[in-house]
């Protein structure tokens, strides 16, 4: 059992290669208090950040166009969105959100490498 913000107290540094979101980013976003939001999202993305190794990458699914956030300091500084996806309209291949299908968009991020 872990909380997503502090992976660092269930699993070693560089512990996977590539870690996969699907929704928990979101969770985060809808759950909390609107003053929260950004800071939770931002400890979400350091405890990826702990658990993946330099180049690891990690993949967010989401219904959302933009993710509060991601393009701005410090995420921006230890992720490179490496790819934004939108998937096609096919009904298939949609999220369901709130009983709606929504297009799925895949963001896959790749680990900053620390300066040498």
């Amino acid at each position: 059992r872990a909380d997503c913000t502090r992976l660092h107290e269930a699993f070693a540094a560089a512990s996977f290669d590539v870690v996969v979101d699907k929704g928990v980013a979101d969770t985060l976003l809808f759950r909390a208090a609107k003053p929260a939001r950004e800071g939770l999202l931002r400890r979400y993305f350091a405890a990826v950040h702990h658990v993946t190794p330099p180049g690891g990458v990690f993949v967010a699914v989401s219904p959302r166009e933009k993710i509060p956030g991601v393009n701005r300091p410090p995420i921006s500084t230890c992720w490179r969105l490496a790819k934004v996806k939108i998937r096609s309209e096919d009904a298939e291949e949609r999220l369901i959100v709130g009983g709606k299908r929504k297009p799925a968009v895949m963001r896959v991020f790749s680990k900053i490498p620390p300066a040498a």
